[in-house]
């Protein structure tokens, strides 16, 4: 990534051609984490977000799937993208959900009703298995991940204010750099956290960030 940046850099300089580059994915701390420290290869660059797919792919879609089906069964474009809404905007289990529901249920009378019932089914589900992975965790560990979401792309794991974030959480004074390591080691021994070839560290699953979101309400 740092030849990249160097020839985009280059190139830039001059007056005729230009590169412009293109990041994709779901996991937008990740991303930040490119240009946000001074030791990575984009520091300072500029990022411009994409917007969220929304109503026009979701009205695609059902369009795409309901020539697949008879008829008489078919999505509606606003039950489609009603679910898409409640499974966090993610193609891939909007993707699953149908499948299920039109393959496995294919002479189902109501798709629409089984769609709206599916989705929030789906996302119980997953918030369910974070809650218990959540729930055996040891107390320091809890801690910390709930310390990185709440500071998310500013996070660094030792400094005072996350020191005094984790004491806060934990209600204790004997916290140390050793036992937030240990911890640090742990939850991304359980995926949960990832850990950049420099040192910094950002949640796994962008549903853990909104799992704890809805802990708050």
């Amino acid at each position: 990534m740092f030849a990249i940046k160097a020839a985009r850099d280059k190139l830039n300089q001059g007056s005729g051609s230009k590169l412009a580059l293109i990041f994709t994915g779901s996991h937008r701390d990740k991303l930040a984490h490119l240009v946000l420290k001074k030791e990575q290869p984009f520091f300072g660059s500029q990022i411009t977000p994409f917007p969220m797919l929304g109503r026009p792919f979701t009205d695609a879609y059902t369009g795409w799937v309901n020539k697949q089906l008879a008829s008489k069964n078919r999505f509606t474009e606003d039950d489609m993208f009603t679910a898409f809404e409640l499974v966090g905007y993610r193609p891939e289990m909007l993707k699953s959900l149908v499948k299920d529901i039109a393959l496995d249920f294919g002479s189902a009378r109501d798709f629409g009703n089984m769609l709206k019932h599916g989705a929030p089914k789906i996302r119980d589900q997953i918030w369910a298995e974070i809650a218990s992975e959540y729930a055996g965790l040891p107390a320091i560990q809890k801690a910390v991940l709930q310390v990185i979401v709440q500071q998310n792309q500013i996070f660094s794991p030792f400094n005072e204010d996350a020191m005094s974030a984790y004491r806060k959480v934990l209600g204790s004074a004997n916290i140390n750099s050793q036992n937030i390591q240990a911890a640090l080691e742990g939850l991304r021994q359980k995926n949960l956290i990832w850990k950049s070839g420099r040192g910094t560290y950002a949640i796994e699953d962008a549903s853990i960030a909104h799992w704890f979101e809805t802990k708050k309400k």
